[in-house]
Formats: structure tokens, C-alpha cells, sequence
């Protein structure tokens, strides 16, 4: 049985590319990792104009059941690059790494790639790039290695975008990562570099509202293709990074991404949201969001986990005046930013939310309507945008337990001495309020340009909860890079 790429080595595949980024169909579609890390510098690198590969080669002809031979037909092929094989010599046409270059008349393929015969008939697409992400997806395998497809093609999808495989992925800690990319000086530099998101944007003041911010993600137009334009179904440990993932219509249950099957470990990285009623939602277990926008055009919420089995991590991440922010079974909500939500945080299981700013709360910064929830937050400033009316956590009646409230900040922008301060409300009605958490202005730097750096004059500086090694933390959102960038 010949072995194809993907039962070799870690690869990189391309979508899109140079030019037009028409692509190919039949492109080898990329090189193996170590080619890439020790060759690649731009898209020319792999492929031909448009997308296309860097070569093809007619009439090829077996040596051996790993050699290939064309005279003169070689030449620029290097060990590492992937090709398209196809012929009635190839046992199973697919894509093959190019383990060694003889001469420019010879390549060497892996053991039992081509069956006896000389019809010099077998073709040969070195490099290249897909025509679109679900055609790149589709050929993937990632059972045996991880699989990295780069894309730095706008697509408006005619189907939902469908991510399905089985295997021992987590087990065996194998990844398909899908990674837009562009060719902006200063932001990702052809798919090798972490360029800014988000969070990057707004710790510059580019620009406030972030809707508003010059797009830096690879655009996927999801043309309101059903309930939802990306489905990850069953498939474990899947990466998006560096989208633009909009326009799924704004009716109960429709996402822009959704699960199905309990997928486990799926990764957000540096994505925009938009244009939906939920941003990302379903039943997953481990699902990680780092530096990723919600935008204000969402019409319910930017992430909702609906399985108590659920663990969702969300880090350096936005929800700009969505209806609502995140609605969390299990999880951790750390260094994030709330702007003008109805509830920002609805707690349903246990979940610790920290140093995160909470701004024009338009109902409850944190909401704890579910009697399995268990709440802990601290480190966190809630402006609250009318004191008589809106809470900083708040538990109903049907409630769980708020086992920690403290080191926090409290204020509100209209009525800061209004009939619900503190603010702090657990399911009896009780005020909750940490005794070392403080009702004063935080003093934001300038909030109408999105800078929420703190004034030198801030109480919530330095006030935070003790750190492990006893030293000093502070309340509230911090603009940062992320941990995560590609590759």
C-alpha cells in the first residue's frame, strides 16, 4: 500500500496564494514541515502565478516503486515538496512527499508509491495551492500528523464549510490547523509570522468602536449558507486562526461556528465574529479562544457552550456590545473586555472569571441564573451604565452558589451612588461585595478611543488579589499580544 504525505510527515498546505489565488485543483498543495520551516519565504517559494504548481510534469515513467524518472523533467524540485501523482503506474493517486532529488531526470518517492509498468503515463503537480479551504480540508488527513493549511483567500461560501474526520487526535496530540493569512506589510508576512488582532488594534487605539478597525484576518463570507457557515463535527483538536468569519442570518440557534458530535479540543486564535445570532456554539469539550473580537452586530450571544461537559477557556478576547457575551457551563474568562452587553457573563456550571474590564453594562457584568453554577471572580472592574438599574453580579432566584467575589471595582456611568450599588447581589439578594473590593471610578484613560490602560491615578492599581508569591496584581483588562501566534 503506497504512503501518501499524510502518513510521513507534519505538512503545510496552501490555499489560494499568488495573483488571482485561483489555485488548483490537482496541486500537490504545499511541502512537509521541515521543508517549510528551513525554505519558505513567500508563496513563490511553492507555487507558480495564481496559485498555481510549481510544475507539471507529463509523462513520467516508474523506476522503481518509489522512483520517478523524466528526463530533464526535474529540475528546481527539492526533497520536502509535495506532489500530485496521478497515472495507471501511481497504486492510488494523492499526494506524495518527494523524499530525495537524484537529478534533475530523477526523484524518490516513499516505498510502494508506484506499481511495475513504464506506460510513461504518470503526472506529476509539484507544490501549488487549493482552490479553497473545504477542498484543502477534505484531502487532509491528520490521524497520523499534524496538517497546517494557510489560506490567504476571501471565500463566500456556497455550503457550510464542513470539518468532519475521526481518529485519535487528542491521544496522540495531532492537530489541523487552518490559518489565514496576508501579504500587509507588518501584519502576518505570507503565513510566518503572528500578526496583530484584536487585542493588538485596540492596545494601539486604532480605532473604537473595533468593528470600525481595518480587517488584518482572511475574510470567510459564510452567505448565510444554513444554521451554520463553519461545522466542526466530531472532528478533535481543530485550530482556526486569523479569520474574518461573518454573515450567518440572526435566528435562534444559527452561528457562525458550531459544533457537532462533542468535538474535543478546538482552538480560536486572533478571529473576528460577526453578523450572526451566536459567534460560536454547540457542545464541545476544551474549546480555547485567545485574542478573538465579537462584534456588536451579534444577535444573541458571541459564545455559547451548551453541554455541562463543556470546558471553555476564553483569554485577550472582545464582545463589543453584543446582546449578550459569553454563556460559559465550565470554564475561565481571564484578561477580556465587555462593551455594552446586556449580560456579559452568564455563569452556568463552575467558572472563574478575573482580571477583566466590564464597561456600559447594560443589565449584569456577571449573570448567575443556573443552581448548578459555582461563581468565583476577582481582579475585575464593573461601570455598570446606570446605578439605579444595572448590577455587577447579579444571581436570580434560580441561582447557583458565588463562592468568591472580591478584589474587584465597582462604578456606574450614570447614578454611581444609584439605589443598587454595590452592585454585588447573590440569589437571596444579598450584597456580596468583597471586603476587599472598592466603589470608585476606575479612570480609564480615554474609553472613547478604546484605551482602557489605567490612569497612574487609578485605584485599581496595584489593589488586585495577592498574587501566589505574595506580590501585587491589579483590577481589570490589559491589552496583550497573544501566547499563540501560527505555525
Amino acid at each position: 500500500m503506497p504512503t501518501d504525505v499524510f502518513q510521513t510527515s507534519d505538512s503545510h498546505l496552501f490555499v489560494g496564494g499568488t495573483g488571482t489565488k485561483a489555485g488548483f485543483a490537482l496541486s500537490g498543495g504545499g511541502a512537509t514541515k521541515a521543508w517549510f520551516d528551513a525554505n519558505y519565504t513567500q508563496d513563490s517559494d511553492i507555487m507558480a502565478d495564481n496559485g498555481a504548481p510549481l510544475k507539471i510534469v507529463t509523462g513520467c515513467e516508474r523506476g522503481t516503486d518509489a522512483v520517478l524518472l523524466k528526463f530533464n523533467g526535474f529540475a528546481g524540485i527539492e526533497a520536502g515538496m509535495i506532489c500530485f501523482l496521478t497515472g495507471t503506474d501511481v497504486i492510488v493517486d494523492g499526494r506524495y512527499e518527494v523524499i530525495q532529488f537524484v537529478d534533475n531526470d530523477e526523484i524518490v518517492f516513499p516505498d510502494g508509491t508506484f506499481s511495475a509498468g513504464s506506460t510513461a503515463d504518470i503526472v506529476c503537480s509539484v507544490g501549488g495551492a487549493f482552490e479553497n479551504l473545504q477542498q484543502a480540508i477534505d484531502e487532509a488527513d491528520w490521524s497520523n500528523y499534524n496538517v497546517t493549511i494557510h489560506t490567504n483567500k476571501t471565500e463566500t461560501l456556497s455550503a457550510v464549510l464542513d470539518i468532519s474526520a475521526t481518529g485519535t487526535f487528542v491521544a496522540d496530540n495531532l492537530w489541523l490547523r487552518l490559518e489565514g493569512y496576508n501579504v500587509i506589510a507588518g501584519d502576518q508576512d505570507n503565513g510566518g509570522i503572528y500578526y496583530g488582532g484584536a487585542c493588538d488594534a485596540l492596545k494601539e487605539a486604532q480605532s473604537w468602536p473595533m468593528a470600525n478597525t481595518a480587517a488584518t484576518w482572511t475574510e470567510i463570507d459564510c452567505a448565510d449558507v444554513g444554521v451554520a457557515g463553519i461545522k466542526i463535527d466530531g472532528s478533535d483538536n481543530v485550530e482556526l486562526a486569523n479569520f474574518f468569519i461573518h454573515n450567518i442570518t440572526d435566528a435562534p440557534n444559527n452561528g457562525l461556528v458550531v459544533f457537532a458530535n462533542t468535538p474535543i479540543d478546538t482552538r480560536f486564535i486572533n478571529c473576528k465574529l460577526n453578523d450572526s445570532h451566536r459567534g460560536i456554539t454547540g457542545m464541545s469539550r476544551h474549546t480555547f479562544i485567545d485574542d478573538c473580537y465579537f462584534g456588536s452586530s451579534m444577535g444573541s450571544w458571541g459564545v455559547k457552550m451548551t453541554s455541562l461537559n463543556d470546558t471553555t477557556t476564553i483569554v485577550n478576547s472582545i464582545a463589543d456590545g453584543e446582546t449578550f457575551g459569553f454563556y460559559i457551563q465550565n470554564g475561565f474568562v481571564s484578561n477580556c473586555l465587555f462593551y455594552g452587553c446586556t449580560n456579559s457573563v452568564e455563569v452556568r456550571a463552575g467558572v472563574v472569571v478575573k482580571s477583566s474590564t466590564f464597561y456600559n453594562v447594560l443589565s449584569a457584568g456577571i449573570y448567575n441564573n443556573n443552581a448548578a453554577a459555582g461563581l468565583v471572580e476577582y481582579n475585575n472592574i464593573f461601570v455598570v451604565a446606570d446605578g439605579d438599574n444595572d448590577y455587577a453580579v447579579y444571581g436570580t432566584s434560580n441561582g447557583g452558589s458565588i463562592i468568591l467575589t472580591d478584589y474587584s471595582c465597582a462604578w456606574a456611568i450614570t447614578n454611581p451612588n444609584g439605589s443598587n450599588a454595590p452592585w454585588f447581589l447573590d440569589k437571596n439578594d444579598r450584597n456580596v461585595i468583597g471586603d476587599n473590593s472598592i466603589i470608585a471610578d476606575p479612570l480609564f484613560t480615554d474609553v472613547s478611543v478604546g484605551n482602557f490602560r489605567l490612569k497612574p491615578t487609578s485605584p485599581c492599581i496595584n489593589t488586585g488579589k495577592p498574587a501566589p508569591d505574595g506580590g501585587v496584581t491589579g483590577m481589570g483588562y490589559w491589552p496583550r499580544k497573544s501566547f499563540l501566534g501560527v505555525r
